[in-house]
């Protein structure tokens, strides 16, 4: 929450609710237990109205995937059951 309010990218309305959010303490779990963050969001260096999970991932040093990044890690192969 310090290194958001701090933040002069980020309009107040984005800092307020990302205080709201579970998004601070996920990360901040994440930084602790070195653990790696899955998210659907994507990374945006010029977004004002709403602080991103893998923006505050990028500049704490937290390692972060998306979804498909995770399941290609994960070698999930999907496939169609037999008809």
């Amino acid at each position: 929450m310090i290194w958001s309010q701090a933040q002069t990218q980020y309009s107040t309305a984005a800092k307020t609710e990302f205080a709201k959010t579970a998004d601070g303490w996920l990360i901040a779990h994440a930084l602790a237990k070195k653990y790696v963050v899955v998210s659907d969001e994507y990374y945006d260096p010029y977004i004002r109205r709403k602080i991103k999970i893998p923006n505050v991932c990028r500049e704490l040093n937290v390692p972060y995937l998306n979804t498909f990044e995770l399941l290609h890690e994960l070698r999930v192969q999907l496939t169609l059951p037999p008809a």
